[in-house]
């Protein structure tokens, strides 16, 4: 029979302490880390900052100039409730029914 003669102090002893001091630093940081990606996920929830900056940044990209004439691009509005109501959807039609009444189109937002 053997018996384990090793001081309390031993360094098996130290590496247990060790790795589990080290698992739990790990799961420290990954509590802070999710807390953390909680936290901002709320705040962009209620204030939307990262979508106001985004949309910003892509409507300073993007351009148009007015041009002589119609315009080549066929651009249709969606059919949600407020294009409908403002009469976007039927833009078309209107166009239509200006040429058919001898009205030209002089100048048009050129895409």
């Amino acid at each position: 029979m053997k018996i384990n003669q090793d001081p309390p102090g031993s360094s098996e002893d130290k590496s247990d302490r060790r790795r589990w001091s080290i698992r739990k630093l790990g799961f420290q940081i990954i509590i802070f880390i999710v807390s953390l990606t909680i936290f901002g996920i709320i705040g962009e929830i209620y204030s939307s900052i990262i979508q106001a900056h985004y949309l910003s940044n892509l409507s300073g990209q993007m351009t148009y100039k007015l041009g002589v004439g119609e315009s080549t691009a066929k651009i249709s509005a969606p059919h949600g409730p407020y294009d409908l109501r403002l009469g976007y959807t039927s833009l078309p039609d209107f166009s239509q029914k200006l040429k058919t009444n001898n009205f030209d189109i002089a100048r048009q937002a050129q895409v």
